[in-house]
């Protein structure tokens, strides 16, 4: 099968905001990453991003799940504080991606963030949100 690029798009903000927002929570995901030697949050955000399919690491089951717990308490509580869903991601702008991209390294995804207008729910049904990428 061949490769190609694919078009991809988020609503994100940045780290400063999920630090500002939720720091003590915040810290405790970063503390418990640093605990895995020599794990960083770079590392644990691909690791994520992948489902752990590669677990660069070697981890057992029981560290993959105390990381995933951290960052799950995390996103619960910025979902509190801000209404918004939040998810870790990350994306390898020169290996992976392109110049123009917006993001590179660790990517903080949030939804939540957008409603439609009446016109929108009385169709919603019928509208399907695609994206696709040109060459040109």
């Amino acid at each position: 099968m061949a490769m190609g690029y694919a078009g991809a798009c988020s609503d994100v903000v940045e780290q400063r905001c999920v630090q500002e927002q939720c720091p003590n929570e915040f810290q405790a995901l970063l503390d418990t990453i640093r605990s895995v030697e020599p794990m960083t949050l770079e590392s644990f955000a691909k690791e994520n991003e992948y489902s752990w399919d590669y677990n660069d690491y070697n981890l057992d089951d029981k560290t993959i799940h105390t990381l995933q717990f951290a960052l799950d308490i995390l996103k619960k509580a910025f979902q509190e504080k801000t209404g918004l869903i939040l998810e870790l991601g990350y994306h390898d702008k020169e290996n992976d991606g392109d110049r123009y991209d917006d993001v590179d390294g660790v990517i903080w995804y949030v939804s939540g963030v957008w409603i439609r207008t009446e016109a929108g729910k009385k169709w919603e049904e019928e509208i399907i949100h695609a994206r696709w990428v040109m060459l040109g």
